[in-house]
């Protein structure tokens, strides 16, 4: 996928039309189309200035490391990827739900190994 694919794909998961990212932006809906066919590519402070209004991964957009699921969550644990990857055809709330249980475990992995190996549940 080209960084302008990638860039459309994330205006249509926010919602926006090409005017309102390009009113974010501070450019102009042409100079959004421009970005999403590939004519130019958005520059870095651009992006910026829409990820601190949107939270989305530029490194996703401009690299494409990592992936961005429906939800807007930026994830780069192989296992993850594929987790989200195989819940493709089910209904977008449940997919949420299961992104944020699994997160979250993954969270919940992180601090255990931080107590070295003591989640808090036990003595």
């Amino acid at each position: 996928m080209t960084i302008g694919a990638r860039f459309r794909q994330l205006r249509l998961h926010l919602k926006l039309s090409g005017e309102q990212i390009g009113g974010i932006c501070g450019v102009s809906k042409g100079m959004v189309s421009q970005w999403e066919s590939d004519s130019t590519i958005p520059p870095v402070d651009r992006l910026i200035a829409l990820a601190g209004v949107h939270e989305f991964s530029i490194d996703w957009v401009l690299l494409n490391k990592g992936q961005m699921i429906p939800n807007g969550v930026y994830i780069t644990d192989p296992k993850l990827i594929a987790f989200c990857g195989a819940m493709e055809p089910v209904a977008e709330y449940v997919k949420d739900a299961a992104v944020d249980a699994a997160l979250r475990a993954k969270e919940l992995a992180a601090k255990a190994r931080e107590n070295g190996g003591n989640n808090g549940t036990h003595g």
